[in-house]
């Protein structure tokens, strides 16, 4: 389980150099995802970790997270946009430039804060060269019994948010599953393939309803029929893939 986590830490370590390049988008990504996995986990677990230093990297891990949700937003809108019919762009240029602004924009605002103090500190407590050791204050019976009944509640909880879930409320179901599928895959060291089923349809969850989230932040932003009439023949295509997709979870 705490290899998991040390490994996750690696995995920032390496794709740090990348973020050196603003527009290596994909970078920007995975950097996002293993911030959110890493703080996520030592959220869920946090009762199992012997540490002085959590609280305080745990706070870093959201300021940083803070800091590039705005960039991964800007290149997902931006990469949404050039990949709508030429048709489409060719008639909106105007949001085309609004776009490439605001990502330009969110580009020059990350890499200030990749460079600032408070990001070093971040660094250092990554320990690049050999990544802290994260002690549990309780046995191996204890640890594998806390994080069986853990995602046991956890996926009960998802369950019910799946089952009472209506339209303006999905972005909290896909909060919910995000959480759910960072906690069973970290814990498939220590529960086995058993738990890899709940992570799988978390991940499903999370996909389709980032996707629904994509489209509606596209809608807030424009203004010309043909876009808007392509995004929401593309909600309603997942709409109808979330009622196929919430019978899976609830059966």
């Amino acid at each position: 389980m705490f290899a998991t986590v040390t490994n996750m830490a690696n995995r920032e370590a390496i794709l740090l150099p990348r973020l050196a390049d603003p527009e290596d988008a994909d970078a920007v990504h995975e950097f996002r995802v293993e911030i959110r996995k890493l703080r996520s986990i030592l959220g869920s677990c946090a009762p199992l970790i012997k540490s002085t230093w959590l609280k305080i990297f745990r706070s870093q891990l959201k300021e940083i997270d803070t800091q590039i949700s705005p960039l991964r937003d800007a290149h997902v809108l931006f990469n949404r946009f050039n990949g709508y019919p030429d048709t489409i762009t060719s008639n909106n240029y105007a949001l085309y430039v609004a776009l490439e602004s605001r990502l330009n924009q969110a580009q020059i605002a990350f890499q200030a804060h990749v460079h600032s103090i408070e990001f070093n500190t971040f660094l250092a407590n990554i320990d690049l060269a050999s990544p802290k050791e994260i002690h549990t204050k309780k046995s191996e019976e204890l640890v594998y019994a806390y994080l069986e009944k853990f995602n046991r509640d956890q996926w009960k909880s998802l369950k019910t948010k799946v089952r009472n879930s209506k339209t303006p409320e999905l972005h909290k179901v896909r909060i919910k599953a995000k959480k759910v599928r960072y906690l069973a895959e970290a814990s498939i060291p220590v529960l086995g393939q058993k738990i890899a089923k709940r992570a799988h349809t978390a991940n499903q969850i999370q996909t389709l309803l980032g996707e629904l989230q994509d489209s509606k932040m596209m809608i807030e932003l424009a203004s010309t029929s043909d876009i808007l009439e392509l995004e929401k023949r593309e909600i309603e295509r997942i709409e109808i893939s979330w009622e196929r997709l919430k019978c899976k979870v609830l059966k």
